[in-house]
């Protein structure tokens, strides 16, 4: 299953995993999640296709649409249909969104190359 939850009372090193991990209540851990409604949206809405307006670093908005296979509290790990490859996108610069009428099938390939991103942030 690609987002676990973490249980209060396991020990620090969980949050050290490779993979993601969604934590149910960021900030009784010391986290602090800058786009709450959308990481909850996330949370919520496995394997359907979302719809995001995005800021890039020189602040122009593109709209895309995205399957997220990983999510954490800064950045989620996406298809891409806009730019048709996998694509990180920062929480933060994610401005107006909106869940989409469609689902993604889960694609092991794309999830490794999208796992292999995860750790070049």
């Amino acid at each position: 299953m690609p987002r676990s939850t973490v249980d209060k009372n396991e020990s620090d090193n969980s949050l050290n995993q490779e993979k993601p991990i969604v934590i149910d209540n960021p900030e009784e851990y010391g986290f602090t999640v800058i786009n709450t409604d959308f990481y909850e949206a996330c949370k919520k809405n496995k394997y359907k296709r979302f719809l995001i307006k995005y800021k890039n670093f020189n602040g122009t908005y593109t709209e895309r649409k995205v399957d997220i296979y990983f999510f954490d509290l800064q950045y989620c790990y996406c298809w891409c249909h806009f730019r048709n490859e996998p694509r990180t996108f920062k929480l933060s610069r994610i401005g107006k969104w909106a869940i989409l009428d469609e689902t993604f099938k889960w694609d092991n390939n794309i999830a490794m190359r999208l796992q292999e991103k995860q750790k070049e942030v």
